[in-house]
């Protein structure tokens, strides 16, 4: 399953009819009210979503084919993802860990991690010579070209 993503774990039996809470990796998860179908991570079964609700802890989500307790009880702590390409664009957690190239396609480093302003997203990246430094996540500093995130400027250091 090499072109799919992991995006949580299911960690309790809800309801008797096998309704389960399901615990996202993401902060950024919303994504997740989209999926129709969701794959088991390592025996790569495929399971269709019956019903989906957000909830302040996760998701509940009813399985087809999982209609009662014991059954449920079978996914609880076992990790299940969708296709890279169902989530591509939809979740900024993605970025994390994604290469920065430079206009002329150079690796210039790599996303650290990912904070929210109250304006706009802020990316600590790790340059590839290992120093740090901070872009805005908009069109001004960043462009997606042929699945690449290029970076189109840099912000000027105040030392």
């Amino acid at each position: 399953m090499s072109n799919y993503r992991s995006i949580g774990v299911f960690s309790k039996v809800l309801k008797k009819d096998g309704t389960m809470l399901f615990n996202s990796c993401f902060k950024d998860n919303t994504f997740i009210l989209d999926v129709k179908k969701i794959y088991h991570t390592d025996f790569h079964t495929s399971w269709k979503i019956d019903s989906i609700k957000k909830v302040s802890r996760g998701f509940h989500i009813k399985l087809n084919e999982v209609n009662d307790y014991e059954t449920a009880q079978f996914f609880i702590g076992e990790s299940f993802s969708i296709p890279e390409k169902d989530i591509e664009d939809k979740s900024m957690d993605l970025l994390q860990g994604a290469a920065i190239y430079n206009p002329d396609g150079e690796k210039a480093g790599k996303i650290s991690s990912i904070s929210q302003t109250p304006s706009y997203l802020l990316a600590e990246v790790t340059s590839v010579d290992g120093n740090i430094f901070y872009i805005p996540l908009s069109e001004g500093f960043i462009s997606k070209k042929e699945g690449k995130l290029i970076l189109l400027k840099e912000l000027e250091d105040e030392n």
